[in-house]
């Protein structure tokens, strides 16, 4: 049992419902670092890229490293499988070829853009889906449209 004040009154109630009390109505105190947090749950991607829910907990003690790839959200964890199979997409569209986004030569990036797609030429704001002419962003778009709308978010 606990004791509990409430407008100066005292009150015992169980230890299950004091533990859901303080969960309910204690604030923690915001974390100032990735470690502060004791509990995550979410979602990540396992090794069959398969997006699986999850709840790693710093009591278990167990594979301490895991919880920095926990995503918050099913949403985001897809969005990040989408990410890593365009990198290689990309790599293969564009060679070995970086944007210079410190010259004044155009960049085609691919961009979200109220619920759909556009190819924008870009002097200096850094975009990931970046191509070196038009016509290559183009046809990354053609072939890879749905992914990229996954990796934006976007249904």
């Amino acid at each position: 049992m606990k004791t509990i004040i409430i407008d100066d009154k005292s009150i015992e109630i169980s230890d299950e419902s004091y533990n859901a009390f303080k969960k309910q109505f204690i604030q923690k105190p915001l974390p100032t670092n990735f470690e502060e947090l004791d509990d995550i749950k979410g979602h990540y991607i396992d090794f069959d890229s398969k997006v699986l829910a999850t709840l790693w907990e710093r009591s278990e003690g167990r594979y301490p490293e895991f919880k920095y790839s926990i995503f918050y959200s099913e949403k985001e964890t897809k969005m990040a499988l989408a990410l890593a199979q365009l990198s290689q997409l990309k790599a293969r569209y564009v060679n070995d070829w970086k944007p210079d986004w410190t010259n004044s030569l155009f960049k085609y990036c691919i961009m979200p853009i109220y619920g759909g797609l556009k190819i924008n030429p870009l002097l200096a704001t850094k975009y990931y889906l970046a191509f070196p002419t038009r016509k290559l962003a183009e046809e990354f778009l053609k072939n890879f449209a749905l992914l990229i709308k996954q990796y934006y978010g976007i249904k």
